[in-house]
């Protein structure tokens, strides 16, 4: 049963808000369960800021899962992948110095990203480490609608991606 399936996020979201402070946790935890059921970034936005909400929200802070989505969003501006044995691939990143709590690793390769990210976690032409000290996950939700393609193509689209989730507002390493 989905009590809250016609509102939208927002009053969806209004609700679990008025339900927290009324102290009717099962009626928030289906608010925020409606949230997290929905596709959208901004419903998994309203989602953890309710599940947070005594503290502000977590997208603030840096929401794992609504942070990723919006990354995935960003991605999908970009054009798909064609012919090539290359390929960008994006690594989520925790806790870095000097940087929000969740911050993302743009970078190309000649391999299957999956080859690419062991290289790094063994400090394999690792640069300046930040995959190998801070990496989660590769993301390839976020990066495998883009590949394969040439050369010349990762290395353009590998700015293209670093630049479309800055501007997304996200924080990123990479992406030269």
């Amino acid at each position: 049963m989905r009590p809250y399936r016609a509102f939208d996020s927002e009053a969806v979201y209004r609700a679990g808000v008025r339900a927290w402070e009324a102290g009717d946790r099962i009626a928030w935890a289906a608010c925020a369960n409606e949230l997290r059921r929905r596709s959208s970034a901004r419903a998994l936005e309203l989602a953890d800021r309710l599940r947070t909400h005594g503290e502000g929200g977590a997208l603030r802070r840096g929401s794992r899962e609504a942070l990723c989505e919006v990354a995935r969003v960003a991605a999908m501006a970009l054009p798909t992948g064609g012919r090539g044995r290359h390929a960008v691939y994006v690594v989520l990143l925790h806790e870095m110095p000097g940087s929000p709590e969740w911050g993302f690793y743009v970078g190309m390769t000649g391999r299957t990203p999956e080859a690419r990210y062991a290289e790094h976690l063994a400090g394999v032409r690792d640069g300046k480490g930040y995959v190998r000290d801070y990496a989660v996950e590769l993301l390839p939700a976020v990066y495998a609608r883009l590949n394969p393609m040439s050369q010349r193509a990762a290395e353009a689209r590998e700015f293209e991606l670093a630049e479309a989730l800055r501007a997304a507002g996200l924080f990123v390493r990479g992406g030269h």
